[in-house]
């Protein structure tokens, strides 16, 4: 086979393997499954455990009752699959052609990777086509041969995917590049466990891993068939020079000892002592308190302990007295000898013409030991607080009028304070004020506070809003300990792809020198899980802790810009 027609061919296979590695990446990305989305037998991909599903049990955990938010997305993610189908099938078919032409066993082991190749792409082509039928029907029409098309044409496209894999990596123990001998060994990885799958599905989770590293050797392989130190050292030298002169840079990542929950709502909190708290809500009602110490060591030390929550039922529902919505505080007295956790839960009226019904369960955790001291519950809708008596401070508001609260527009809303001892919980009076909407600030006027009304709303931990936000994307967050830097939360709202369904498409943390006002740096935030970030400061240095899912901590550095 000529030389040039040789090269030609592997550098198409090469952006082939670069479209699989896009395409893949649209498939893993947004929009995302729902957390009532429940993983079958321990496969937590949807995609993969619709596939190897054996009843209507595993289709209702997987997608719920038509129809659901989670069937669309699983219709999104058929869909881009047919144009996967398209991008591997291409790229396997170059390469059954290029072990073809190369010659001896390739004769025999090239046409029979072709066959192999189509008749995956054809079973992948019918397994797709069987997983839409079922979305647009009810759950208990869902037959067991719907469900058995499913499983059969999927387990076929992955024992003639692991087929396919075998013999083309035939061709590539054959080259004397440990590049291309490194793609071989993964395509026999990636086969003998798309194989071990069949028998354990969650190995066809795993796989992804060996295979998205074989089509990125693939793509280093065939387009870069010649080592180019001269860009990759101007590359090097390049980023390295931007972070010489960095102000915010990521110094230590560390993940706690609990397992994840992506996108879980959590809350955190800092300790005078610089110790970050982490509480996750849990479905059995036993919430989770993380404490992570030395964070800024090489093996930090995290301690987790049950605290009382709100049970989180599996499904959603509207009947009377269920669950819909959930809410999380945490919050750290000033003197850091109390943690105070409080779960919110707002229920469906228990009958017609009723009020719904909110439950909060607060609890007190001794930090020195890290247990807990008390535990009550609360009703009623409201925010809570810690002042700088060490008070637990419960407020609730109530807007005057029905219509809705409008900025510029002339507002009043009544507020009252009820004050708790700690660690006891003890009642410790109550205190009432009315506010007033003038511009875009809530300002007080008191009723029988006393004359230090204003200095202890402003003595409350966290902060108590009292500026009616305007359509900005980012909010001031707050200001270090020693007053050096201010920080902002910045988060934009866009539309899902296909479906417009809203979505967070960007989330960043802005840091300014408090002593300039100028930006010094940006920190951007993940999108695929829920975030959560605080100032901290060790030995004199100020750092932003941010918090992926209540497990994940990174953290960075922050100095003011050298002139």
């Amino acid at each position: 086979m000529p030389r040039d027609s040789l090269v030609n061919l592997e550098r198409i296979a090469g952006w082939l393997a670069v479209l699989c590695l896009a395409v893949a990446a649209l498939m893993v990305g947004k929009p995302s499954f729902s957390n009532a989305s429940l993983p079958v037998r321990g496969v937590e991909d949807p995609v993969i455990a619709i596939q190897a599903a054996r009843s209507i049990t595993d289709i209702d955990y997987v997608l719920g009752i038509a129809p659901s938010p989670d069937r669309e997305v699983m219709r999104i993610k058929e869909r881009l699959g047919f144009v996967f189908i398209c991008a591997y099938t291409g790229l396997l078919l170059t390469l059954a052609l290029i072990l073809l032409r190369a010659g001896d066993s390739g004769r025999i082991a090239g046409p029979a990777a072709m066959i192999c190749a189509l008749a995956t792409a054809a079973f992948n082509v019918f397994g797709n086509l069987a997983v839409l039928r079922i979305l647009d029907v009810p759950l208990y029409r869902t037959t067991a041969p719907m469900i058995g098309a499913i499983r059969s044409a999927s387990f076929a496209t992955w024992a003639l995917a692991a087929l396919t894999l075998g013999l083309l990596s035939t061709f590539f123990f054959r080259s004397p590049r440990f590049i291309m001998r490194s793609v071989g060994g993964l395509f026999l990885i990636t086969a003998a466990m798309q194989l071990y799958g069949l028998h354990d599905n969650r190995f066809l989770v795993w796989e992804g891993g060996p295979a998205g590293l074989a089509l990125l050797g693939v793509a280093i392989a065939m387009l870069f068939r010649r080592p180019r130190a001269t860009p990759h050292l101007a590359l090097f030298l390049l980023i390295g020079g931007v972070n010489l002169h960095a102000e915010v840079s990521q110094v230590r990542s560390y993940h706690t000892h609990e397992p994840s929950d992506r996108t879980v709502h959590f809350a955190m909190a800092v300790t005078p002592t610089q110790d970050v708290l982490s509480l996750v809500p849990k479905r059995n009602g036993k919430w989770r308190l993380t404490r992570v110490r030395n964070w800024l060591d090489k093996s930090p030390a995290d301690q987790t302990i049950d605290v009382p929550g709100i049970s989180v039922p599996e499904k959603s529902g509207s009947s009377p007295g269920s669950l819909v919505g959930l809410n999380i505080e945490l919050l750290v007295t000033a003197d850091g000898s109390f943690a105070v956790t409080v779960a919110t839960g707002n229920y469906w009226a228990t009958s017609k013409g009723k009020d719904g019904t909110i439950d909060n369960v607060v609890s007190v955790v001794d930090l020195r030991t890290f247990q807990i001291l008390t535990t009550i519950h609360q009703d009623g809708s409201s925010g809570h607080y810690v002042d700088r008596m060490g008070r637990l401070v419960l407020e609730k508001s109530m807007v005057e009028g029905n219509s809705p609260t409008v900025p510029n527009q002339s507002r009043r809303r009544g507020v009252s304070l009820r004050f708790f001892t700690l660690p006891g919980l003890a009642a410790d009076g109550v205190c009432r004020f009315t506010e007033t909407l003038e511009g875009r600030t809530w300002a007080p006027h008191d009723q029988d506070c006393g004359p230090g009304l204003q200095e202890l709303l402003d003595g409350l931990t966290p902060t108590r809003s009292s500026f009616f936000p305007a359509g900005s994307p980012c909010r001031s967050a707050g200001v270090s300990r020693d007053g050096q830097f201010r920080w902002e939360n910045c988060e934009t709202d866009g539309r899902s792809f296909f479906w417009e369904n809203p979505t967070v498409t960007d989330r960043h943390v802005n840091i300014f020198s408090a002593k300039s006002a100028a930006q010094i740096g940006v920190v951007k935030e993940t999108t695929r899980d829920s975030v959560d970030s605080r100032f901290a400061e060790h030995d004199g240095r100020d750092y932003l802790l941010v918090m992926e899912g209540g497990t994940q901590l990174k953290i960075y550095e922050i100095t003011e810009p050298r002139p």
